[in-house]
């Protein structure tokens, strides 16, 4: 649960007082660029008086907000429109001016109304490193042409392990950039530099955000890129495959598992085996206590209905949204829970003590109930969801520039060349 998941277990669950803007006399890509412009200049509810009603009913003001807040985290710049066109589905994809990233805004429009709205990051410039220590070479994943980056030791040794990683849901890119850090990188960089190899390529609806279609699922997100990328990895003569999966990438690594024979072990760094569901509502209720809400049953309301609504999934052919996301996600969610897919396969589960989103005191201890002695644990004292040092113990730790502490990567290290 990397950035978009924090958009979703950090919002406040007022709903939005904004009228519906008049826009009779604005053509439709005017209406996306106000739209756009009024959320940079924190107008939020100018911006959410250009949505439709089930937009309305599915994204608040508050939301919007923090979602524009948590993926401008750590971005400089005045984020003017320096781009503007509309791509083949007819939606229109608006780039705004940001260091280190630009952000790209994916509007649909249907009847003068914002029927969709879409953050994510346009792609950053591949930056391939060859020093004395490793090389790095450029490679494309699934149908897609996902862009990704193979990282190997200078001298391979034979039978050299790799490790594919998998980052947190949602938009995420190669590195796994929030703010100014790169978790992936730092993993990759370290690993090569200890004799392991490393895969790492952007997800799908970072690099391809107008492939996300109204019932997209797991497959979608997740599993038919992971699949690709393990028949890359094996097409380049690795036999010696480990899944590392960070937040809800540690979550589906038993599926992944369970349903490919290649994979040697997992590694799961702030994973839960619990519902995503569960994990928000523990999140949003922390918030509320913080905040010092005098009524926080009657906001967490929709929350327990939503849960009661997921569980109540019985295909994932139902059309519709349960907080923003589709049915056949949640439906994903639900079935591919590790307690559904327990393998006998090596696994080493990592766990940060001052984590605000997955829990040392939950979490971690479920997976030890839960896997009992078919794994191995390690607590890290101080260390974020990040596994950087956490400094304020909240979102904006994920501002200051860091790096994954050195005796994390040391240790995931010692366990692959143990095994």
């Amino acid at each position: 649960m990397m950035k978009k998941i924090l958009i979703m277990l950090l919002c406040c669950l007022l709903t939005g007082c904004a009228t519906s803007n008049d826009t009779s006399n604005m053509s439709a890509e005017d209406i996306a660029k106000d739209t756009v412009a009024s959320i940079i200049a924190q107008d939020y509810d100018k911006a959410y008086g250009y949505f439709n009603d089930d937009v309305k009913q599915a994204l608040s003001v508050n939301v919007l907000k923090d979602a524009y807040e948590q993926t401008s985290a750590g971005l400089s710049g005045e984020g003017a429109i320096s781009d503007i066109s509309q791509n083949d589905q007819g939606q229109y994809l608006l780039v705004c001016d940001f260091e280190p990233q630009d952000i790209l805004f994916t509007i649909t429009i249907q009847d003068q109304k914002i029927a969709g709205i879409f953050m994510s990051y346009t792609n950053p410039t591949l930056s391939l490193v060859d020093n004395d220590e490793f090389k790095e070479t450029a490679i494309k994943v699934g149908e897609y042409a996902l862009d990704g980056i193979l990282t190997q030791p200078k001298t391979p040794a034979k039978n050299m392990p790799i490790v594919l990683l998998i980052q947190g849901s949602g938009v995420s890119d190669y590195n796994e950039m929030i703010g100014p850090n790169k978790p992936f990188e730092d993993l990759a960089y370290g690993l090569a530099a200890k004799g392991i190899a490393s895969l790492r390529y952007n997800k799908r609806f970072y690099q391809v955000p107008e492939s996300a279609s109204a019932n997209y699922d797991m497959h979608d997100e997740y599993f038919d890129d992971i699949n690709a990328a393990i028949e890359l990895i094996i097409q380049e003569g690795y036999d010696n495959i480990y899944f590392l999966g960070h937040s809800q990438g540690g979550s589906i690594a038993h599926y992944v598992a369970a349903n490919n024979d290649n994979i040697d072990g997992l590694i799961l760094m702030a994973g839960t085996p619990r519902l995503l569901i569960d994990c928000m509502i523990d999140q949003i209720e922390a918030q509320l206590v913080a905040l010092g809400s005098s009524d926080i049953e009657s906001y967490m309301e929709p929350y327990y209905a939503a849960k009661e609504e997921i569980l109540a999934l019985e295909n994932k052919d139902e059309e519709g949204m349960i907080l923003n996301l589709p049915k056949s996600y949640w439906y994903d969610i639900k079935e591919t829970l590790p307690e559904n897919y327990l393998i006998d396969i090596d696994t080493l589960v990592l766990q940060g003590s001052e984590d605000f989103q997955v829990y040392p005191d939950v979490d971690y201890v479920m997976w030890q109930e839960l896997l009992k002695d078919g794994a191995d644990y390690i607590l890290y004292d101080g260390l974020n969801h990040l596994f950087m040092p956490s400094i304020n113990g909240d979102a904006s730790d994920y501002e200051v520039a860091s790096h994954v502490d050195q005796q994390v990567i040391d240790d995931i290290v010692n366990w692959i060349k143990e095994k």
